[in-house]
């Protein structure tokens, strides 16, 4: 598994065992199976000197949960006292042996953590992406380390299972 090395307190992560990561926040977000769509909102805080490369999970989502990605967006303060600093937004999979990890599947890259402001998916096309397997949404450190520590908020638009159809 490719895990996340910041996380959300909401959602209880800690490191433990041996793959580094509490499981539970799996079996804490919840399932809506009727179709209908719910936004999760998480606060992952972003240390100092937090390195390129560094996965930051944002949200954990179970096997069938489609992201929609017009309600889905983050806001990142500023992390970035220069000009160097950018985020990919993607997922990770619980199970990435048997599914394949995209971390820039909503964002490929984003200026955004230079400044401080919101990212949206809005470079992906369609309206949702549907996880074939338990896993986060996450957000990337790119281009080099943060030089100001702060915080990124994500409201995750979520549905499982379909829409009723009236005749």
């Amino acid at each position: 598994m490719t895990a996340p090395a910041l996380f959300p307190a909401s959602f209880g992560a800690t490191a433990s065992s041996a793959t580094g990561v509490n499981l539970t926040p799996f079996q804490r977000t919840p399932i809506l199976r009727d179709g209908g769509l719910f936004e999760i909102e998480s606060t992952v805080t972003i240390p100092n000197g937090t390195t390129t490369g560094t996965i930051i999970g944002l949200v954990p989502f179970r096997a069938g949960a489609k992201v929609n990605y017009g309600a889905s967006r983050l806001f990142v303060t500023d992390i970035d006292t220069g000009s160097t600093v950018t985020f990919q937004v993607g997922y990770i999979f619980d199970d990435n042996a048997n599914n394949t990890n995209n971390q820039t599947a909503f964002v490929t890259s984003t200026t955004i953590p230079q400044a401080g402001g919101f990212i949206t998916f809005a470079e992906v096309t369609g309206f949702q992406w549907i996880a074939p397997a338990d896993g986060w949404v996450v957000a990337t450190v790119a281009g080099g380390s943060t030089t100001a520590s702060g915080t990124v908020s994500a409201e995750i638009a979520l549905q499982y299972g379909s829409q009723p159809v009236y005749a």
